[in-house]
């Protein structure tokens, strides 16, 4: 779908591409990054990240250090094969009724 959006609108009309947990993987966020498109993708808990990067730990893992509703940033890391920028933050406790 978004490459047949590509092709009538053109990449340059995509300002940015907003995605689930769903929508991960190394083919992916390869092309994504090919064509220049920017995106910002939600990720598993236990995604793990490249080996040279934090030891290879898992996103669970690598926020554990961090607070409740704590944003966290870390640059220049590898996920699925692709060098990204990672933010992320620690959700609140929420108990269920």
């Amino acid at each position: 779908m978004l490459s047949e959006f590509i092709e009538i609108f053109g990449v340059e009309k995509i300002a940015s591409l907003t995605a689930n947990r769903e929508f991960t993987g190394e083919k992916w966020f390869s092309w994504l990054k090919e064509k220049g498109i920017p995106f910002v993708i939600r990720l598993k808990n236990n995604t793990l990240i490249d080996e040279n990067y934090f030891g290879g730990k898992d996103l669970k893992e690598l926020f554990s250090h961090t607070k409740e509703d704590e944003f966290y940033a870390f640059d220049k890391t590898k996920i699925f094969n692709t060098e990204l920028y990672l933010r992320g933050i620690k959700p609140l406790n929420q108990k269920k009724l």
